[in-house]
């Protein structure tokens, strides 16, 4: 008995030292993201003076604002509401703006035939199935997220054959 009592205890720590490790990597793998899209953001919000004319003429003031206060607060939201344990839900909520950005942002380059661009910014979207709401079935959910990427495929797709209709369904 006391040897199973033993070999109990010590897979218990190793899970817990595991844990935390793990918990540790993801820490930091936000702040480095909130830092980046917190310095994107406030580049687009408030470029270098020489710059300006320049990234108003390839994508507009409104639009060039818009995504820097939206990169800003996201990098806000994945940090915040952790570290002060309020609302934490609103992390995921933040993380899921930021993948809509991303997503954005590649087909932007992509309509522009800008194909290097787009694979850049398709390689930083990482979905993350967390605090789904209760009732939704993971299945569900699942098939509602590659629904949603095959549509987006789709369109991506069709905008690169001009003057050809798309199908979403």
């Amino acid at each position: 008995m006391q040897a199973v009592m033993q070999n109990k205890v010590t897979t218990n720590s190793t899970v817990s030292t595991f844990t935390r490790v793990l918990n540790v990597a993801l820490w930091i793998l936000q702040a480095l993201l909130a830092a980046l899209f917190f310095w994107h953001g406030r580049f687009m919000a408030f470029p270098p003076a020489n710059m300006v004319a320049m990234i108003n003429t390839n994508i507009g003031e409104g639009p060039r604002v818009c995504i820097g206060v939206a990169e800003m607060l996201a990098a806000a939201g994945l940090l915040l509401p952790g570290l002060t344990r309020i609302l934490p839900f609103l992390t995921t909520l933040a993380a899921a703006g930021l993948m809509i950005v991303m997503s954005s942002a590649t087909v932007f380059h992509l309509l522009r035939g800008e194909t290097a661009s787009a694979i850049s910014t398709m390689e930083d979207v990482l979905a993350v199935h967390d605090n789904v709401p209760p009732g939704v079935a993971p299945s569900d959910n699942e098939t509602g997220w590659r629904m949603s990427l095959g549509k987006l495929a789709r369109l991506v797709e069709a905008a690169q054959k001009p003057g050809e209709p798309y199908d979403t369904s």
